[in-house]
């Protein structure tokens, strides 16, 4: 229920064009069933071929959807000497103490983001299974669907960045309260700080409070420390990064294609997924092509695996227990809770995207006259 749930952001993440995003979200969940079945080991969609037989990672999905299409994109615009600078009337801010202050500042409405994204990603980092990602789509379709200038998200909106990065980050820290308390690891970063643990003969769970408090405690002090260091880096290295804004797009995209290609092969040391965000650049290029929104696609493809292996076993707990799917599900008073939750979304979304709708219109209107 709780991917569902995730899954009902998409109307937030289609700027407006409903249809386009649940078309995209329905790949992204079609693409996800490549593979093999996890309950019954059964290939399925492989067409014959064992590249298919692992299914289709994320992290190639990800890289060419966003890294290389806007790299093709880019360079589609340079061959046509066009530019491609969009102002906004938004500046690029160098002073890294100035930016601290706008960003926990509630005039703008960034310090009303930044503390409810972090809520939202620590929440969804606690969740087995869920990480960063996740973390980050929801708390940025959230920040979309509050927003009062909705048409600026996918431009570089600040809020949108904001809420993204600060669910993301939070996720971390709460990836880690399952592994320390429980032994169940919440992300693939806990699963091997877990393996570790386990590599020195400690076991996580709550006998590591107990038996070795400072390991635990190691732990949470590291954590803090590493906020500390990050926001240090991030304040006093504004005005090296932002240095990135004078780099000529030239050398930009050979750069940034290497690096993804790169990045896409040391995910699983596979050259199939080389190809595989090959592919998936093409995917993103013709979407954006065409106006339609990548973000629900990986949605699908992320939380596509999770759907499926959890309704299997409510399945089988429900035949086990002699109740239809339905009633079981309604039996339990969280479930009923994150249904209405589910339907407050899709309800918001779609007010919302129409909402968005009219803006455009109107800015389209002004454009004319």
């Amino acid at each position: 229920m709780v991917s569902l749930c995730g899954l009902a952001i998409v109307g937030s993440m289609s700027a407006g064009k409903i249809r386009r995003g649940i078309f995209s979200a329905l790949c992204g969940l079609t693409l996800k069933m490549i593979g093999m079945q996890a309950s019954t080991g059964m290939p399925r969609f492989t067409w014959g071929t064992t590249l298919l037989l692992s299914g289709i990672d994320t992290v190639p999905a990800i890289i060419g959807l966003f890294a290389l299409a806007e790299m093709i994109s880019q360079a589609v615009i340079l061959i046509q000497e066009k530019a491609v600078e969009e102002r906004m009337g938004l500046e690029h801010e160098r002073n890294g103490l100035a930016v601290l202050r706008k960003t926990f500042s509630f005039r703008h409405g960034f310090g009303t983001t930044l503390w409810k994204s972090t809520f939202m990603g620590t929440i969804i980092g606690i969740l087995p299974g869920t990480g960063g990602t996740i973390a980050a789509f929801i708390a940025y379709g959230d920040a979309r669907r509050t927003s009062k200038h909705p048409e600026r998200f996918g431009k570089g909106a600040e809020d949108g960045i904001i809420a993204a990065e600060s669910a993301n980050n939070a996720a971390v820290g709460g990836s880690m309260v399952p592994m320390l308390g429980l032994g169940i690891p919440g992300s693939t970063n806990a699963a091997i700080m877990m393996g570790a643990l386990t590599v020195h003969g400690l076991i996580p769970g709550y006998q590591l409070f107990s038996e070795t408090p400072e390991v635990a405690y190691g732990f949470l002090f590291g954590m803090l420390l590493t906020v500390v260091f990050m926001l240090m880096i991030g304040v006093f290295g504004i005005p090296l990064f932002s240095l990135i804004l004078k780099v000529k797009m030239e050398y930009i995209i050979p750069v940034v294609v290497a690096c993804s290609l790169l990045g896409a092969y040391s995910s699983r040391n596979s050259m199939a997924d080389v190809l595989f965000a090959c592919i998936f650049a093409l995917i993103g290029f013709v979407f954006h092509k065409f106006d339609i929104p990548c973000a629900p696609m990986l949605l699908g493809l992320i939380l596509g695996g999770l759907i499926e292996n959890y309704f299997i076993k409510t399945a089988m707990l429900a035949r086990a227990v002699g109740n239809s799917i339905p009633v079981f599900i309604l039996q339990r008073p969280m479930c009923i809770i994150i249904l209405l939750l589910c339907g407050y979304l899709i309800y918001s979304n779609a007010k919302d995207g129409i909402k968005t709708s009219q803006i455009k219109k109107e800015i389209g209107k002004e454009g004319t006259i």
